[in-house]
């Protein structure tokens, strides 16, 4: 049986990709999903031996799916020890930042799936309209549920596959994945939305929907107007209630964004700048420069000297 023993401190959470530390196997295959905001899916093939495990809490949901072999595992979350029969199509959850010891006595491969806490907070909002600190995982052990199986499947082969289109429905397949494990896997604590008094801010469904809003039209000129339309107020209401949700107001919120994705188009890209301009909605180079030297005392030009 193998056993790890690490010098890193069991109390701070760590990435998807460094639970092989805690937890060697022979990665069989690996992918992942994500855009520029960053990764939203993570997921690793791993052939194990019998083991007794010591990890840290991660930084994302993570879904255990058994494909061959059967073992009985036993697992510490945090305290509680709790005992099972594993075997292929039994799936084990694990909540975010949840510390856990595993063991296990017979050869198995399975497929971690890591759903990122940024897409289960999105779907949080979209779906419920309540903050992702209110919903808290059900750390089931032996989970038999083959609407989440077909699932996992499914993204897994998109994420193999790297096709035509492969982006997209990994994306969607993402999205239905982790809306399942919210609304079946998942207690929340609050009976409905967020309580918030909606004459004062937006509720957290019209907060996400700003923000998807504004990052899929930075290149366009929008107006007030739009924004207000995609939260469902009028522009007489909206700004205050923007201002309130962001603590800026809506011109000051759009312009940063646009900043921040010119900076990464710099870092990132070998485009011109005055294409970068184009792209994130300045009327042009000069404006970019002038825009970026008062939000980050660096011109377009340093940045990509650096």
């Amino acid at each position: 049986m193998v056993e790890l023993v690490s010098q890193v401190d069991l109390r701070k959470s760590i990435r998807p990709e460094d639970v092989i530390r805690f937890a060697p196997g022979e990665i069989v295959a690996e992918a992942d999903s994500g855009d520029a905001a960053g990764r939203s899916v993570f997921f690793r093939d791993i052939a194990y031996g019998a083991s007794t495990v010591a990890a840290p809490g991660i930084d994302s949901i993570l879904m255990v799916v058994y494909r061959r072999g059967q073992t009985r595992m036993r697992r510490k979350v945090e305290t509680n020890w709790r005992e099972g029969f594993v075997k292929p199509g039994t799936i084990s959850m694990l909540g975010v930042d949840r510390s856990s010891d595993w063991e296990w006595d017979g050869n198995i491969e399975v497929s971690h799936f890591y759903l990122s806490k940024d897409l289960m907070s999105k779907m949080a909002l979209r779906a419920f309209e309540s903050e992702y600190r209110h919903f808290h995982a059900i750390d089931d052990l032996c989970i038999e549920d083959s609407s989440l199986l077909a699932l996992t499947d499914a993204l897994e082969a998109e994420l193999r596959n790297g096709a035509s289109g492969s982006r997209l429905l990994t994306d969607l397949l993402s999205q239905a994945l982790t809306l399942q494990v919210l609304r079946n896997h998942h207690i929340c604590d609050r009976a409905s939305r967020d309580s918030v008094d909606a004459g004062t801010t937006l509720t957290g469904a019209q907060r996400q929907r700003v923000i998807d809003f504004v990052e899929a039209n930075l290149a366009k000129n929008f107006s007030l107007a739009d924004l207000a339309n995609t939260a469902g107020l009028c522009e007489h209401t909206f700004p205050r209630r923007f201002k309130a949700a962001f603590e800026q107001s809506p011109w000051q919120f759009v312009l940063m964004r646009r900043v921040h994705r010119a900076m990464a188009l710099i870092n990132d890209t070998r485009l011109s700048l005055a294409e970068i301009a184009f792209l994130t909605g300045f009327s042009d180079q000069a404006h970019m420069t002038r825009v970026m030297k008062k939000a980050t005392g660096q011109t377009p030009g340093n940045l990509r000297r650096l």
